[in-house]
């Protein structure tokens, strides 16, 4: 945001809400998950080229008999940044609402590997800013 020419603003109201001086107040949240599954690749019937139990060599099994399915079990993490510009002008205290005037969603961009994390979330919020050159 700097980059944009916007300047940050630490002052805020008893009830947090960000002075007069802020012209929108930025939001930065997390949502994080484990996605697990087990994928069943059925196997084979022991049925190949028009007679039960012949295939090619060891793969089809024995002559009228096939092999069972394989269970593969997956488990990975996932996550997605959000960022969310409120307009600091709209809110309204009666009804407890304010104008949301920007929105960036990052899915991808946390992994169970943890590997480069903290500069794969540095580059796409940089690559949000980019994509939003009216900011």
């Amino acid at each position: 945001m700097n980059r944009k020419g916007w300047t940050r603003v630490f002052d805020v109201d008893d009830n947090g809400i960000p002075t007069e001086s802020a012209a929108v107040v930025v939001l930065a949240s997390a949502l994080t998950g484990t996605i697990e599954g087990v994928s069943y690749w059925p196997g084979y019937g022991g049925w190949y080229g028009g007679w039960w139990g012949w295939g090619y060599k060891k793969y089809y099994g024995w002559p009228g008999y096939g092999w069972g399915g394989v269970a593969i079990p997956y488990s990975y993490d996932i996550g997605t940044i959000y960022i969310d510009m409120l307009d600091r002008s709209s809110y309204d205290p009666v009804n407890e609402k304010i104008d949301l005037v920007w929105m960036s969603a990052m899915n991808g961009v946390l992994s169970s590997s943890g590997f480069d994390t903290n500069n794969r979330i540095e580059r796409v919020i940089d690559q949000a800013f980019e994509q939003s050159p009216y900011l």
